[in-house]
């Protein structure tokens, strides 16, 4: 176990895991305040104090060097520039133990449910969605890209004959972004099932495992003090509402009259969640969005004279966490979809043949892990959630 010396007073104190212990010295001479060293005993959560004999002084600090405070009080970007010394914060030691425990738990929660755990390519030969910047690659002068997305690779899977798979991985986006909060890289749980059921029934699937991770984390056992509002949240899931995207917007503008542009745009307002919070409440699911909304793979249909794309998102506390949407198999209507959403139809040759060959409708989901963070440990900032962050520009450093 590793701590760092201290000293006030004429006295030395040894801080490990947040927690303070008064050193018992026999010689002072060889230790030094900001000193790193190595704990010995492994007793010492029942003992206020350290003998001198089982700390191991790793790296010895020179008189007088200043050091950097850094606590909760300190801006981001400082604490992100010396993330090494942030990650030694007791909040943020909860925090990734958390994260530690929400990837357990959904693993083991799709294992019961029949899941296969499969890694999906992170390196791809074709930008499999659009629309998003890529970053792309030199692969052995060959062009290529990182992935936006696994549903692609585990619907291959599906065609496949593996009924049920899982994959727990990063996704990288390149997109520019205004908010100090956006990241390049992060992880999601992606998922996808040949399960013959309808869409709904699906979504109170994913209801389910929600509701189940968040009893199987109240029933962990921290070592550090956790910041989670469990019977809260929990309330929140029980009061679900799926709320088509058409009824939404038309209370929307009805509401604000003057504000009809946001039907024009391709992804949803912050005003536009913030007004269905307070009219569906803090928890819900939308759905059914108009046909250029949502990527190439997902089904339509026609509802009330309108094309509508099958696919949900989970919005949390003003946090989207989960989307779910139906893939069909139908090849022609897919090539339809990849041309009215403007995509080159070169690029997905290997997913229209798997459609061919292989020909079996999928469920596809994700559940974002920084986000779901976010709203279990109300962390505002999404970097807040990664041990390194990596913004758009591409260092760990970029607000």
């Amino acid at each position: 176990m590793l701590g760092r010396i201290t000293k006030h007073k004429g006295r030395f104190y040894c801080i490990t895991r947040g927690k303070t212990f008064t050193v018992e010295v026999d010689n002072a001479d060889k230790l030094t305040n900001g000193d790193l060293v190595q704990i010995k005993d492994k007793l010492i959560n029942k003992s206020s104090t350290i003998k001198r004999s089982k700390i191991k002084v790793l790296k010895q600090i020179p008189p007088k060097t200043k050091f950097i405070t850094i606590n909760e009080s300190t801006p981001l970007i400082k604490r992100l520039e010396n993330r090494i010394l942030d990650l030694r914060r007791q909040t943020n030691q909860s925090r990734f133990i958390v994260r530690s425990e929400i990837n357990r738990i959904l693993q083991n929660l799709f294992h019961t449910s029949g899941y296969t755990g499969v890694n999906t390519s992170l390196i791809v030969g074709s930008v499999l969605e659009g629309r998003v910047k890529t970053f792309d690659i030199d692969f052995f002068g060959k062009e290529a890209s990182l992935t936006m997305t696994k549903l692609v690779h585990l619907r291959y899977l599906i065609c496949s004959d593996f009924g049920k798979v899982f994959d727990l991985s990063p996704v990288f986006v390149g997109g520019q972004h205004k908010t100090s909060s956006h990241v390049a890289e992060y992880y999601t749980f992606d998922w996808a099932s040949s399960e013959t059921i309808n869409f709904n029934k699906h979504l109170e699937f994913v209801n389910e495992i929600v509701s189940k991770m968040l009893l199987m984390l109240s029933k962990s056992t921290f070592d550090i003090e956790v910041n989670l509002d469990i019977d809260t949240l929990s309330k929140q899931i029980k009061k679900m509402r799926v709320v088509p995207y058409y009824e939404l917007m038309e209370r929307y503008v009805k509401a604000n009259p003057k504000d009809e542009e946001v039907l024009e745009q391709l992804h949803l307002p912050g005003k536009v969640i913030d007004y269905a919070h307070k009219t569906y409440g803090q928890y819900f699911w939308l759905t059914e969005f108009p046909e250029n909304f949502k990527q190439f793979y997902c089904d339509t249909l026609e509802r009330e004279g309108k094309k509508v794309v099958r696919a949900s998102e989970l919005w949390w506390n003003g946090v989207k966490v989960a989307s779910v949407s139906f893939s069909n198999s139908n090849y022609e209507k897919t090539l339809g979809r990849i041309k009215l959403l403007e995509l080159n139809p070169e690029n997905f040759k290997t997913y229209l043949n798997s459609i061919q060959l292989g020909s079996s409708e999928a469920y596809l989901g994700s559940l974002y892990i920084e986000r779901l963070m976010m709203v279990f440990l109300k962390i505002e900032n999404m970097k807040e959630t990664l041990m390194f962050p990596r913004a758009a520009q591409g260092t760990v450093l970029d607000p």
